[in-house]
Parts: C-alpha cells; sequence; structure tokens
C-alpha cells in the first residue's frame, strides 16, 4: 500500500491528547537499526507514533562505534534546525535514551537516519493523527482543526488499523445546516452501506468514534456536502485473518500454492522412478 504524502504547508495542529511511547534501537553500521542485535534489517522497523505524543528511545551501538538517532523530514539526509535529534552513541552494553515531543505541525511517513551512516542505517518513522481529533465542518470552506483553517480538501488523516479515533465534529454553519463525517470505503461519494455519525450542526455537535475495518488510502465526506467536504484518511497496519492469522496477498499465495503442487509432482516423479529402477533389477 502507498502512503499518501500531505502537501507542503498543509499540516495544521489538532486538538492533542497527550500519549507516551517507549521503542528500544540497536544500531550497527553494518546491519542498520533493530529491536535487538539479532533482528537488525535496512530500513529498520517502522515506528508509529502521534502527534505531541511524549516518546522515549533506547539506543545501543551494536558495534561500538559512534552512531546518532534523527528524523530527517526534509530528506536531505542531514540534521537540521528543527529536527529531532539524539545526541551520539557508541557502546553495546550503556543505553543513551532519548526523549522527545513529536511535533504537531508533521504527519505522515519521514525517514529515521544515523546522521553518520545514511545509507545503511534507515528506517521509517510515521506520524499519526492523535486518537482524539475535533474537527471543524463547513459546507462552504471545508474541513480544519480550527475554525481558521477550514479547506477542501481538509487535513489528511493516518491511523493504525485496531485503534479507535475519537472525532469531536462542530459545525461552523447555520443550526439549519445539518453535517455527517464517514469514511467512502466505495469510493462512490455516497454514505450508502458505510458506517456514518450522526447529524450535527453549529447548536448539535456530536461525537463519534470510528474504528476502521481494513486498511488503505480513503475519502473520509460529509454525507450532504460530499463535494464541498473531503479529505483523505491513510489507515496503516495488518488485517486479522477470520482464523487469527494475517491474510496473504492473492499473488504471494498463488505462487506458495504452485511451489507446493510443483513438489508434490517431484515426490510422485520420484517414487515411481525408484520403484521402475527397482522392477529392472
Amino acid at each position: 500500500m502507498g502512503l499518501v504524502s500531505p502537501a507542503s504547508g498543509s499540516a495544521v495542529v489538532p486538538t492533542v491528547q497527550k500519549e507516551s511511547a517507549d521503542f528500544t534501537l540497536y544500531g550497527e553500521t553494518a546491519g542498520g537499526w533493530g529491536n535487538s542485535t539479532t533482528t537488525l534489517s535496512n530500513p529498520g522497523p517502522t515506528l508509529y507514533v502521534y502527534q505531541g505524543e511524549n516518546v522515549s528511545i533506547t539506543l545501543y551501538a551494536g558495534d561500538n562505534i559512534p552512531h546518532n538517532w534523527f528524523i530527517d523530514f526534509n530528506g536531505n539526509n542531514r540534521v537540521d534546525a528543527g529536527e529531532v535529534s539524539s545526541r551520539d552513541f557508541s557502546s553495546s552494553t550503556n543505553a543513551v535514551v532519548f526523549n522527545f515531543t513529536v511535533p504537531t505541525d508533521r504527519i505522515g511517513p519521514s525517514t529515521y537516519l544515523c546522521r553518520y551512516h545514511t545509507l545503511t542505517m534507515r528506517g521509517q518513522i510515521v506520524i499519526l493523527t492523535p486518537p482524539e481529533i475535533t474537527p471543524y465542518g463547513s459546507q462552504v470552506t471545508g474541513w480544519g482543526f480550527a475554525n481558521n483553517t477550514t479547506a477542501n480538501p481538509g487535513p489528511t488523516l493516518y491511523m493504525r488499523y485496531g485503534t479507535n479515533l475519537t472525532i469531536h465534529l462542530i459545525s461552523l454553519d447555520g443550526p439549519r445546516v445539518d453535517h455527517t463525517w464517514f469514511v467512502d470505503y466505495s469510493g462512490d461519494g455516497t454514505s450508502t452501506g458505510e458506517l456514518t455519525s450522526n447529524l450535527f450542526n453549529s447548536t448539535a455537535p456530536t461525537t463519534y468514534v470510528y474504528t476502521p475495518d481494513r486498511t488503505g488510502n480513503f475519502t473520509y465526506l460529509c454525507s450532504i456536502h460530499p463535494t464541498s467536504m473531503t479529505g483523505t484518511i491513510v489507515i496503516l497496519g495488518n488485517v486479522p485473518a477470520p482464523s487469527g492469522g494475517f491474510k496473504i496477498d492473492l499473488i504471494p499465495g498463488i505462487m506458495v500454492a504452485t511451489i507446493i503442487a510443483v513438489l508434490v509432482l517431484a515426490a510422485v516423479y520420484q517414487v515411481r522412478a525408484v520403484r521402475a529402477a527397482r522392477r529392472q533389477k
């Protein structure tokens, strides 16, 4: 699934519910990043954090040489003013604990790096929409997180599958102008068959808890004003299969089935060849 990057300057500050997250990362020049020295890879593990969240990262150098951890917001492979950056760490036993607050003016995927080994020590960090937000809606100007930041399309929302998003919906229009909020899974611009919030207007706000049942990039809309009140929502993660495992994509599943079939045929051929050889003796 491809990620949607918001346009430059389009990020806005939502109502933030403070959260906290703790990670442990090991870094090595040749191996990349991992949660341990046996799980190193390049790119390293994807980290999911919320806007405004307090984050603590325990950092080890698996190869005992100097490293650093930073978020490269502008993609130029160096630490710039305003970018989140740890102090150096160089020990496989004595950790450096780096604490920071996720910026509220950033959202979506960015790259984390070691400033000394930008090619071999990389990973993705995804800044998610906070789990509780207050969007304002207007049939004329669209959606926004404040009454002077509404736009159409509205702010891009990022969330993980398996989490809930509590949405306090407020209208900027008159009391006789109703709105709704829903995610248009079918892409037909209507709320038919979709889970939808209650009606809300300027005198009757509403709260809606949105729980996604799939992953992907979708459009959120007002069902009454579907062309002037739109925005993008990106839902990330793995969807559990009914058996409790995880769904296998169609093509890899076909490949696995083909490989199994080939192995079975090879085994049958081998058995027949052995039997034929014995008969000839």
